[in-house]
C-alpha cells in the first residue's frame, strides 16, 4: 500500500512540473509559416574551393548543378575526379573495370597487391614516364646536390632536363625502374654530376662513349641490369672514375679496350674499385685489366672462373690489389 501511495505522489509532482514549464515557455508554434521563416534565416552551408584548375572546377560545378553527378567518375583512392592519368585495373581473370589514378594505385600497391575497390588480387606492374609522374602532381624529393628517381617504374627519362632542377645536381640515383637507355640530351645537362646509380633497371647493352658528357663522374653503379658484355671504350672521357659496379648482371665478355679513357686506347680510367661479382663469367680478359694500374679491389665472387684463370688474373692486377673469387 505504501509503495502505491509513493508512486502516485511522484506522478503528481511530474505532472505539475510539465504544466508549469508549459506556462513559462508557452506552446510550441509548429505552423507551416513559422517553419518556413525559420528556414529562410538559416545560414547557407559553406563550400570549399576545389584544389584543381578552373576548367576542372567548372566541369564539376556544372555537372552538379545540372544533376549529372553520376557522370563524374572519381578515383576510389583519393576520391578526386578522373580526368587524366586514368588506369583501368586488370586482374588475373580479366578486368574488374575499376578505375583509379595511376599514381594513386601505385601508392596503394605498396601496401596491397589488390584492387582497392573489390580487393581482387592483381599482378599488374605500373610504369611511368617522367612526364606522367609530374602530371600526377608528384614532386620528386631532392636536395641541392642529390636527386632521387628510384622506385617509380620509370620507362624513360626523356625531357628530364626540362622537368627537373638538375643544373647543380652532384648525385643522381635512378634505381629500381624499367629504364633501357639514357636519352642523349640527359647527361650533358648534369654538368656537376659525380655519382650515377642505375641499379636494377633493364639495360641490355652499353654504347661506346655513352658517359663522356659527365667527365666529373667518380662513381658509376650499373648493378642488377641485363648486361652481357662490357664493350669497347664504354667509359671514354671519364678521367676521374674511381668506382664501377657491374654486380648481378650476365657478363660473359670484356673487350680489350673496355676501360680505355681515350680514343687511342693508350690510357685507362683510374679505377680503384671494380665489382664484377655475381655474373656469368668463366674467365676474364686480362688484356682489359692491364691498364688499370690504380686498381685496389676487384670483385669476381659468384662466377665460374677456373683456378688457372684465377692465378693469371692475380698476376695481372697491380701489386697489393685485393681480388675476391
Amino acid at each position: 500500500m505504501k509503495k502505491h501511495l509513493f508512486f502516485l505522489v511522484l506522478l503528481n509532482i511530474s505532472f505539475l512540473g510539465i504544466v508549469a514549464a508549459d506556462k513559462v515557455a508557452g506552446p510550441a508554434d509548429t505552423s507551416l509559416e513559422t517553419l518556413t521563416n525559420a528556414s529562410k534565416k538559416r545560414k547557407p552551408v559553406e563550400t570549399h574551393q576545389l584544389n584543381k584548375s578552373d576548367g576542372s572546377e567548372n566541369k564539376k560545378r556544372n555537372a552538379i548543378e545540372e544533376g549529372r553527378e553520376e557522370e563524374l567518375d572519381s578515383c576510389g583512392i583519393c576520391l578526386d575526379t578522373l580526368e587524366d592519368d586514368i588506369f583501368t585495373l586488370p586482374i588475373k581473370n580479366g578486368s574488374c573495370g575499376h578505375k583509379f589514378h595511376k599514381y594513386c594505385l601505385k601508392q596503394w600497391h605498396r601496401v596491397s597487391k589488390t584492387c582497392p575497390g573489390c580487393r581482387t588480387e592483381t599482378t599488374v606492374t605500373l610504369t611511368f614516364t617522367l612526364k606522367e609522374l609530374f602530371n600526377s602532381g608528384y614532386r620528386l624529393p631532392h636536395s641541392t646536390r642529390t636527386l632521387i628517381l628510384s622506385n617509380h617504374g620509370l620507362t624513360s627519362l626523356e625531357n628530364a632536363e626540362t622537368l627537373l632542377p638538375i643544373d647543380k645536381i652532384h648525385k643522381l640515383i635512378a634505381g629500381n625502374n624499367c629504364l633501357t637507355k639514357i636519352p642523349p640530351t640527359l647527361l650533358p645537362a648534369f654538368t656537376h654530376l659525380t655519382y650515377l646509380s642505375l641499379y636494377n633497371n633493364r639495360f641490355t647493352e652499353l654504347q661506346s662513349g655513352m658517359f663522356k658528357d659527365v667527365p666529373k663522374l667518380r662513381t658509376l653503379i650499373l648493378a642488377f641490369n641485363r648486361l652481357n658484355t662490357i664493350p669497347s671504350k664504354a667509359f671514354l672521357g671519364l678521367k676521374d672514375l674511381r668506382n664501377l659496379s657491374f654486380y648481378g648482371n650476365r657478363i660473359r665478355a670484356i673487350k680489350d679496350d673496355a676501360f680505355a679513357v681515350s680514343d687511342d686506347g693508350d690510357e685507362c680510367i683510374p679505377l680503384e674499385n671494380l665489382n664484377l661479382s655475381n655474373n656469368w663469367s668463366t674467365s676474364v680478359n686480362t688484356k682489359a685489366l692491364v691498364g688499370l694500374t690504380q686498381l685496389q679491389k676487384l670483385g669476381l665472387c659468384r662466377n665460374n672462373i677456373h683456378e688457372a684463370d684465377q692465378a693469371k688474373i692475380k698476376s695481372t692486377v697491380p701489386e697489393g690489389c685485393i681480388v675476391s673469387f
